[in-house]
C-alpha cells in the first residue's frame, strides 16, 4: 500500500501492505486464517534483510493499510481502516473504543498506529464516527503532531471548535451516490488528543488520495470528487485555477493551515480535470522550493468533447496522439498527467505547468 524512506539517516526503507503468506520476511507469522494480514516492514539499506516485519490485525483479520509517514527518530506511523474490534489500541490513546457499529453491524473505523524503530507500538488509536471511515494519508507537522486525512461517511466524525467545516455534507435525498466527505484530523505527538478535526466536502463523494506537509505547517491534500450540484460543490477559493466541476470525477487540490480560524483555514482549493474521469493519486513537494507542489494521476481524455483535461504549451507532452486514433464511437484515451502548482508565502496560488505523461496506449 505504501513505501517510505526512513528519516533517521540510515537509508532503510519502510513498506506496508497486505500479505497472505505464512513466511513473509522469514518473520514469526500468526497462524494462517485464510485472510490477508496488514504488515509493516523495515528493509535494510543494503536490501539484504528485513530489520523487522510486524503484522497488524485482530481476530477478524480485517485491517487495511493506507499511508505512512516516517519520523526522524527512526519510527513510522501507519494509517488505514479496520473492522477489527480488538485492533491494538493503547492505553491513553485518543479513541480506544471502536465507534463504527450501526444496528450491530461493524462498518469500519480509521486507525492511526505509530511504531518505533524496531516495530514496537508507541500508540494505536481508532479514529472515526458511527459509519464507515478510512484514512489514506498521514503527514507530520513541524510540531511533531500527526495530520491524518481520509474519507468518512460518518455524520458524527469528531471535529473541533474553530475547524474549517464541522458539518457533514450529506447528499440530497434524490441522489443515489453514497455521501462521503474528506476528513482532516490532527493528533498530538503522543496520540492522546485530537487537536483539529474537519470535514471537506460537497453533495456526493470526495476521496483524498495523498497529502504533504511543508516546513511552514501548510497541509496540501489531493484526490477526486463527484460533487457537482451548483452552489454545493466542494469549496473553491477565489484564486482557484478551475472553479467549476467539469464532469464525472474531477481531481481536486486543497491547501490548509490548521489554525482553528474556521473558513480562513482553507488557503487554496481548485478542481483539476476535464469532462470525464480524472483522479489525482499522488502529491509531492519540490525538494528545492516548498512553494512548489506537484500532483500526478490519470485522466480519461475525451478527444472530441470538452472541457478537456488542462495541459500547457512547452511541456513534455501538451497534446495526445493515441493509437489507434479516436473515433466518435471510442472517443476516450486514458493517460497519466503531471501538474505543478505554486503557492507563494503571500499572494494567490497558481498553476505553473501541466503535461500528459505516457505513450500511445493507456497510461496511469
Amino acid at each position: 500500500a505504501a513505501i517510505e524512506a526512513a528519516r533517521d539517516g540510515s537509508g532503510d526503507v519502510f513498506m506496508s501492505g497486505s500479505s497472505y503468506s505464512t513466511d513473509f520476511g522469514a518473520a514469526p507469522t500468526p497462524v494462517h486464517s485464510g485472510r490477508y494480514k496488514a504488515f509493516v516492514a523495515r528493509l535494510d539499506a543494503s536490501g539484504a534483510h528485513f530489520d523487522f516485519v510486524t503484522f497488524i490485525n485482530g481476530l477478524q483479520n480485517q485491517t487495511y493499510p493506507g499511508g505512512m509517514a516516517a519520523d526522524t527518530g527512526g519510527g513510522v506511523t501507519l494509517v488505514g481502516s479496520t473492522v477489527d474490534l480488538d485492533f491494538p489500541v493503547t492505553a491513553g490513546a485518543y479513541q480506544t473504543a471502536f465507534a463504527s457499529t450501526v444496528n450491530g453491524q461493524s462498518n469500519g473505523d480509521a486507525f492511526v498506529l505509530r511504531l518505533d524503530h524496531m516495530g514496537a507500538p508507541v500508540f494505536g488509536t481508532y479514529l472515526g464516527g458511527s459509519a464507515l471511515d478510512g484514512a489514506t494519508s498521514v503527514a507530520i507537522d513541524p510540531s511533531g503532531s500527526y495530520v491524518v486525512s481520509g474519507t468518512t461517511r460518518s455524520p458524527d466524525f469528531p471535529t473541533t471548535v474553530g475547524a474549517f467545516d464541522r458539518t457533514f455534507n450529506s447528499a440530497p435525498g434524490e441522489r443515489t451516490a453514497l455521501a462521503e466527505d474528506t476528513f482532516i484530523a490532527r493528533l498530538s505527538a503522543d496520540g492522546s488528543q485530537l487537536t483539529y478535526g474537519t470535514y471537506l466536502g460537497g453533495v456526493t463523494y470526495e476521496v483524498v488520495s495523498d497529502s504533504v506537509m511543508d516546513a511552514r505547517g501548510y497541509l496540501t491534500i489531493a484526490g477526486y470528487t463527484t460533487s457537482s450540484a451548483a452552489g454545493i460543490d466542494i469549496p473553491v477559493t477565489p484564486d482557484a485555477f478551475d472553479a467549476t466541476w467539469n464532469g464525472s470525477e474531477d481531481g481536486f487540490i486543497a491547501r490548509f493551515k490548521l489554525d482553528g480560524s474556521g473558513a480562513a483555514d482553507l488557503k487554496y482549493a481548485s478542481f483539476l480535470g476535464g469532462v470525464n474521469w480524472d483522479n489525482i493519486l499522488g502529491i509531492a513537494l519540490d525538494p528545492s522550493n516548498p512553494e512548489l507542489v506537484v500532483v500526478t494521476g490519470f485522466a480519461w481524455y475525451d478527444m472530441f468533447t470538452g472541457p478537456f483535461f488542462p495541459s500547457t504549451p512547452g511541456t513534455f507532452k501538451p497534446t495526445l496522439t493515441p493509437n489507434p486514433p479516436p473515433s466518435p464511437l471510442f472517443p476516450h484515451t486514458k493517460t497519466g498527467f503531471v501538474t505543478k502548482f505554486r503557492f507563494p508565502a503571500t499572494g494567490p496560488g497558481s498553476l505553473v505547468w501541466s503535461t500528459f505523461a505516457g505513450g500511445k496506449w493507456e497510461d496511469f
